[in-house]
């Protein structure tokens, strides 16, 4: 049902796209073979954000080997709120698109390395702070009701909240490598990685249990994003890091 729900999501978009494109370019009648190059170049960035959902989801059915529902809650929990941790590079990635694409392909590198640079930065301040807040509230939380339930919720938000900085710390890499033209890279690395993960997930919990999942899904996660942030760097030019002073 996720999937068939991320689909239909996808077709409307790619049905908006159509259609703007249609509307802005004043065409009477959109070509099938438009229509196929369209859905080509959306077929990559679908692959890329199923792959990545199926990845999430993954790790809960994965814990169903384990029969312990309180961990699996605990788990799920952790999740949601380590997901609060991406939420200002998610925002960054939905607004700032258009942007990155408009200066990219008008050669206004150096415009749109200090946009990215001063953006990522930005958002690093807000997703520690996040990070903090969380496990303080769950830290006073497990002092004032002490339990193995609360230890194993902490320690895993702790472990999933370092996956997600990750993500957060290199920045929109992933969007600027599919806006300039460079997505097919992103679904693959993204697909091979996500299998590894699934491997990789299973057998930690097979052989250590659900914390050994949380590791493997934070180092996955740390791996994926130093992918990308290098193959940004070394196919557009963009460092989303490195701050340069101005003389």
């Amino acid at each position: 049902m996720i999937l068939l729900a991320i689909a239909l999501g996808q077709l409307c978009n790619l049905t908006m796209s159509i259609y703007f494109f249609q509307r802005n370019f004043k065409l009477e009648r959109l070509r099938i073979n438009t229509i196929k190059k369209i859905a080509i170049y959306s077929f990559p960035i679908m692959g890329s954000t199923i792959s990545l959902v199926i990845r999430t989801h993954a790790d809960i059915i994965i814990l169903t080997t384990l029969s312990n529902p309180s961990f699996i809650a605990s788990y799920g929990l952790a999740m949601r709120i380590s997901n609060l941790v991406a939420l200002p590079l998610q925002l960054l990635n939905t607004a700032i698109q258009p942007t990155i694409s408009q200066l990219y392909h008008n050669k206004e590198i150096n415009e749109l390395k200090h946009i990215i640079q001063s953006s990522t930065q930005k958002i690093i301040y807000i997703s520690v702070a996040l990070t903090l807040t969380s496990i303080a509230i769950i830290s006073s939380w497990a002092l004032l009701f002490p339990n193995e339930t609360h230890k194993e919720l902490l320690i895993l938000i702790f472990l999933l909240s370092v996956g997600q900085l990750s993500n957060v710390a290199t920045g929109p890499c992933g969007i600027i490598l599919q806006m300039t033209g460079h997505q097919d890279l992103v679904m693959k690395i993204t697909i091979i990685l996500v299998f590894i993960s699934l491997l990789s997930g299973y057998t930690a919990v097979t052989l250590f249990g659900g914390i050994a999942l949380a590791i493997s899904s934070m180092m996955i996660m740390i791996i994926l994003n130093c992918l990308l942030y290098l193959q940004c760097n070394r196919i557009t030019g963009i460092n989303s890091l490195r701050m340069k002073r101005q003389a």
